[in-house]
């Protein structure tokens, strides 16, 4: 049997991306990455119906984009920013520290020029 709900789409996604900050040379630069496997797949809340009689049609739109607005809000509630590193200090185990710096030599950034990595939530719509 065929798994109609993974084929289905959704309205927008939520997860962590990686963010180093780091020096390059006086510039301050911003590497971003996608965390894939935090991904999760979310939809819209059903808008209560607009009564023509009551509300005109920008306003309901404008409902509409503000309760989406607070629904995506509201799921990266669950994607607390984390500090991996800051202020010259490993904040995250030591065994994911050899993990960030592997990543960190991958991208070209020497540890001394790196100011800070955290994780934070962020969001695409489909």
């Amino acid at each position: 049997m065929i798994n109609i709900i993974n084929k289905m789409g959704c309205d927008f996604y939520t997860y962590y991306v990686l963010r180093i900050e780091y020096k390059k040379g006086d510039i301050v630069k911003v590497k971003s990455e996608e965390i894939e496997d935090t991904r999760e797949r979310h939809y819209f809340w059903e808008v209560d119906g607009r009564d023509e009689d009551f509300e005109e049609l920008n306003d309901y739109y404008e409902r509409c984009d503000l309760q989406r607005r607070r629904q995506v809000n509201d799921a990266l509630r669950d994607y607390p920013k984390k500090e991996i590193f800051k202020d010259g200090k490993w904040l995250c185990l030591e065994s994911s520290k050899e993990k960030y710096i592997n990543l960190c030599k991958k991208y070209g950034i020497a540890e001394k020029d790196v100011i800070s990595i955290c994780k934070e939530g962020d969001y695409h719509y489909r």
